[in-house]
C-alpha cells in the first residue's frame, strides 16, 4: 500500500489530497490506483504533553469547519502531527462527530469544540490499514452503485468429529432453509468481486464466522387455511392466511406467526414426502372474543374432535385438504378459557382496548377477572364480602398495563370504563389467603403478581365515593 499526498491550492480549508495506491510488497513503484481518495486537515503540536493523556490527544477546532466537513466527499480526515516525535495520529471527521453527538448534543451551537484523537490511530502500517478500511466504507455506496455485492465462500469440513458435526448441520440448514453459523476454522477461502478487492486491498474483511440464513422467500401469494374442528353436535371454525417464511432445498414453511394481532398462529411445513400442521394460541390478548373462539377450537380438538384443514391460494388453487391428527393443547387451557370468557364480557364495557398477556396467569387472576366480569354484566356489586378491593396502579410497579383499578373509573387492560352509572364492586375474598392487618382499618393482600389494597368497612363508610354493600366482618 502506498499513499500519495498533494498540497491543495488554493487553500479551501483542507491541506492535502491523499490518493491510495496498491503496491506489491517491497516494490518501489506507485502500484495500482485503488480509486480511494480523502482530504486531510493537518494540525501540528510542539508540546504534546499539554494536549495528551494516556489514550488520546485533545485538539480544539472551529465548529463551523467540522460542520462543513460533515458528509463531505471525498471524506475528510483530521491528522495531528507531533513535531518533536515526528509521529502522526488521525481521526475521521465522521468519528469525530459521532463522539461529539454522544458527549454533548448541543455542540453545534458552540464556536469551538474539542476533538479527541486516539493514540492507537497512529500513522504506521497497522493504523493506516484501519484508516483505509474506514475510507473504503465511506465511499462504498457510491463506488458500488447498482452492482450486486456477491461473495463466494469455500468451506472445508475435515473428517474429525467436529468437522462431521458441522457438515451435517450445514447440509441440514441448506435443506430446511434455517439459520446456521459456521466458525472461521471451516472457512477455507472467501472471494470478493474485483472492484471490492481493489477498494479494500489488504484491509479486506476477514470473517470470524459465516451465518447462513434462508434465502428471501419468493413473493408468492398468501395461502389461506380453513380449519374445521368437528364432533357430533359441535363445529368450530377458523380462517388463517399464511405466507412463505422460509424455504430450503427440501423443506418450506408457511406461517402467520409474524402477525402479532392474530389470535391463532398456524405453521404449515412442506417436505418432499409429507406435510405438517402446528397450531399455537397467541398469549397476548388484543381482541378477547376472537381469542376466545380460537381457544375454544383448541379445546374442542383436545377433547377429540376431528380437524379438517383446507389450504387455498388467493387465486383459489387448493394446495391442501386433509384430516389432521391430534393437536396438543397449550398448558393451562382451562384457566385460559375462563379468563378469556371474563375478558370477552369486560371488553364490551371498555371505551378503549389494551393488551393482556396470558403467559403468567394464576388462579387468583382468573377469579379476580371473573368477579369484575360478573359485576359489569349484572350491574350489581358482588356481595360475598364486606371488603371492596382497590388495586394499586401497576405503573408504580414498573408495569405500564394495570389489570384493573377501582377508583370511580375502572381501568382494565389499558382501557377505561366509566362506573358513574354502575355499582361495580369486584370483591371475592374466598380466594384471599394472605390477608393480614397492618395498622388501623387497613389490610394488604398479595395478589400475585399484583399488589392490592383492601379497605375495611370502617374505612369504606368514611369514604362516600365507594359505598359498602354488606357488613359481614372480615375473617
Amino acid at each position: 500500500m502506498w499513499w500519495n499526498a498533494s498540497e491543495i491550492t488554493p487553500d479551501t480549508g483542507e491541506d492535502v489530497l491523499v490518493k491510495v495506491f496498491e503496491a506489491p510488497q517491497g516494490s518501489a513503484s506507485e502500484g495500482t490506483p485503488t480509486g480511494l481518495t480523502f482530504l486531510a486537515q493537518v494540525k501540528s503540536i510542539d508540546a504534546p504533553g499539554a494536549h495528551t493523556d494516556a489514550v488520546q490527544i485533545a485538539y480544539s477546532l472551529r465548529t463551523a469547519d467540522l460542520k462543513d466537513w460533515e458528509g463531505h466527499q471525498p471524506p475528510v480526515v483530521l491528522v495531528i502531527w507531533d513535531v518533536s516525535a515526528r509521529i502522526g495520529y488521525w481521526l475521521t471527521v465522521t468519528d469525530a462527530i459521532k463522539r461529539m453527538e454522544a458527549g454533548d448534543a448541543g455542540w453545534r451551537a458552540q464556536k469551538t469544540v474539542t476533538a479527541h484523537v486516539p493514540l492507537q490511530n497512529e500513522c504506521n502500517h497497522a493504523g493506516l490499514l484501519r484508516l483505509r478500511k474506514l475510507v473504503a466504507d465511506a465511499v462504498l455506496p457510491s463506488v458500488q452503485g447498482d452492482r450486486p455485492l456477491v461473495f463466494h465462500v469455500e468451506l472445508f469440513f475435515p473428517s474429525s468429529k467436529a468437522g462431521i458435526v458441522q457438515k451435517k448441520a450445514f447440509n441440514d440448514a441448506i435443506d430446511r432453509g434455517i439459520q446456521h453459523t459456521i466458525d472461521a476454522e471451516f472457512v477455507r477461502k472467501v472471494s470478493y468481486p474485483d472492484w471490492f478487492e481493489r477498494l479494500y486491498g489488504q484491509s479486506l474483511p476477514q470473517p470470524s464466522s459465516i451465518e447462513i440464513n434462508s434465502p428471501s422467500p419468493p413473493k408468492l401469494p398468501g395461502v389461506t387455511f380453513t380449519l374445521e374442528a368437528r364432533s357430533p353436535g359441535r363445529l368450530d371454525t377458523a380462517q388463517i392466511t399464511t405466507f412463505v417464511t422460509r424455504i430450503g432445498k427440501k423443506e418450506a414453511e408457511l406461517s402467520n406467526a409474524s402477525d402479532e394481532s392474530a389470535p391463532l398462529w398456524l405453521m404449515f411445513v412442506m417436505r418432499d414426502d409429507e406435510q405438517e400442521i402446528q397450531l399455537s394460541l397467541n398469549l397476548t390478548v388484543r381482541f378477547p372474543r376472537e381469542q376466545l373462539r380460537a381457544a375454544l377450537l383448541l379445546d374442542h380438538l383436545a377433547a377429540g374432535a376431528s380437524l379438517r384443514v383446507v389450504g387455498s391460494t388467493t387465486e383459489g388453487h387448493r394446495i391442501y385438504n386433509e384430516l389432521v391428527g391430534s393437536v396438543r393443547p397449550p398448558p393451562g387451557l382451562n384457566r385460559i378459557l375462563s379468563v378469556l370468557g371474563s375478558l370477552s364480557v369486560i371488553d364490551q364495557y371498555l371505551e378503549s382496548s389494551g393488551e393482556f398477556n396470558l403467559g403468567n396467569l394464576t388462579d387468583f387472576d382468573a377469579e379476580a377477572l371473573k368477579a369484575i366480569a360478573e359485576g359489569l354484566a349484572s350491574g350489581m356489586p358482588v356481595k360475598n364480602s364486606s371488603i371492596v378491593i382497590r388495586a394499586v396502579d401497576r405503573s408504580v410497579l414498573n408495569d405500564p398495563t394495570p389489570v384493573f383499578r377501582v377508583n370511580n373509573t375502572l381501568s382494565i387492560l389499558g382501557g377505561r370504563v366509566h362506573t358513574a352509572n354502575l355499582e361495580v364492586r369486584p370483591v371475592n375474598l374466598d380466594f384471599v389467603k394472605t390477608a393480614k392487618e397492618r395498622g388501623r382499618g387497613m389490610i394488604d393482600v398479595e395478589l400475585a403478581p399484583y399488589t392490592m389494597k383492601v379497605l375495611t368497612q370502617q374505612e369504606m363508610t368514611t369514604n362516600p365515593q365507594t359505598p359498602i354493600e354488606s357488613s359481614s366482618p372480615l375473617r
